[in-house]
């Protein structure tokens, strides 16, 4: 039989007390693992502004990476909403054996408030829970509140033997504020995260540094090469091979495009190379960047949409692009009407590059140097319609772009 413990919280950051808990937690019981879940957004903290959930999660599949039998979950930053407890312990408990032991492992302070969490009542029938202690608290209120609940439950509750640590995600921010040292506080992976991305200090810009770049204001004019560089090292470092070989096709495109209807290369190289740069990012942090940058909630849970419009934004936000580049990046999943020549040019790349093979390619590819705007029409319909055969989502600038072009190429349609 295997023995598991789910470990909740805000993490914010996660600090060797929250590591520590785990590791005795899973000694002194035997478990197999401790599933470790940092919460979208906490119930009684909904006033409190919190860093972006990957990031949280980030650092805490750093934290626990080293320890065998700890392992970070997104389970609650894919689920929309509050994050309650009862919800996340029937979702794991669903997705394990039958006979596995589950039990929620928390802190003093959270158990002696747990008859006011959502569906609390619920919660307590159907799992165990551990208990780990925390400074401050007497150990008769705990003892007191153990025999209480586990009597009014009938659940099983023991406490975890665990080394107390004076410390608080709170304090640890405070430090970082007031330019004091927290390698006392987190583990060395952690640290290292929090540096690399100046989190919790005046410095930081609301996300981690994707593209390792300086922080730039709005004054500094960054040239295009420079961006081109920066996007090309970000690909080799943090891309997959497949995808690479879509981008130099979509890049190798647009610049023979760019030369065939004299458009400026540069920004067609930069909008390329950027164009799929968020493509591989988990779903939950692209819905954290929506959020982060304001993007519609329309994108939210639709990554093959949402990473066009989320590396558009992290583009212009780390870069100060121009709206044109923006614009190339951000559309050229859906398309749009009055598109940009270089609009239309980053679009048709994107659909019909070298390594797309799909029935009807060859029909739209021998009209891209003939008539742009006829092989982007022949494109979204292309795109629309099977969309239409699975059900999908359309999006509606997709529709105003296909009657768009379907006006612009009529003279041709009526040709044919």
């Amino acid at each position: 039989m295997k023995k598991i413990a789910v470990m909740g919280g805000s993490f914010d950051p996660c600090h060797i007390g929250h590591i520590n808990l785990a590791l005795d937690a899973k000694r002194q019981y035997n478990l197999d693992e401790v599933i470790l879940v940092p919460a979208r957004l906490q119930p009684f903290k909904v006033d409190k502004k919190s860093l972006p959930g990957h990031m949280r999660l980030e650092m805490l599949q750093a934290a626990s990476s080293d320890f065998g039998g700890l392992r970070a979950s997104n389970i609650e930053l894919l689920r929309r909403g509050m994050s309650y407890t009862y919800d996340t312990m029937r979702e794991i408990k669903n997705s394990l054996d039958k006979d596995t032991e589950l039990y929620f492992l928390l802190g003093t302070d959270a158990f002696l408030n747990i008859e006011k969490w959502e569906k609390a009542e619920d919660l307590l029938k159907e799992n165990h829970f551990l208990i780990g202690s925390r400074p401050g608290y007497r150990e008769d209120e705990l003892d007191e509140a153990i025999n209480r609940i586990s009597s009014k439950y009938s659940n099983l509750i023991m406490k975890v033997d665990n080394k107390k640590y004076h410390i608080s995600s709170t304090e640890i921010r405070k430090n970082l504020e007031d330019g004091l040292p927290i390698s006392h506080l987190v583990s060395p992976p952690v640290d290292r995260y929090i540096r690399e991305h100046k989190i919790y200090t005046s410095q930081f810009a609301g996300r981690k540094n994707y593209f390792r770049y300086k922080d730039v204001s709005e004054n500094v004019e960054i040239s295009l090469e420079d961006i081109s560089k920066t996007l090309t090292k970000y690909i080799e470092n943090h891309i997959s091979d497949r995808r690479k070989r879509h981008i130099e096709g979509v890049l190798k495109l647009s610049l023979d495009l760019g030369k065939h209807y004299k458009v400026d290369l540069m920004m067609l190289k930069v909008a390329a190379l950027g164009h799929d740069i968020a493509k591989e990012l988990p779903m939950y942090e692209l819905n954290d960047l929506i959020e982060l940058y304001e993007i519609d909630e329309k994108y939210i849970n639709k990554p093959n949409l949402s990473h066009s419009k989320v590396g558009a934004a992290l583009i212009k936000d780390c870069f100060n692009i121009n709206d044109e580049i923006v614009n190339m990046i951000s559309y050229h999943t859906t398309g749009r009407e009055s598109m940009s020549l270089e609009e239309k040019i980053i679009f048709i790349a994107d659909m019909v590059e070298e390594n797309r093979c799909f029935d009807g390619v060859e029909d739209i590819r021998k009209w891209i140097f003939k008539d742009l705007d006829m092989a982007c029409y022949l494109a979204l319909k292309h795109t629309l319609s099977y969309l239409s055969r699975k059900n999908a989502y359309i999006d509606d600038d997709s529709n105003k772009a296909l009657k768009w072009f379907e006006k612009a190429v009529k003279g041709g349609l009526n040709g044919n």
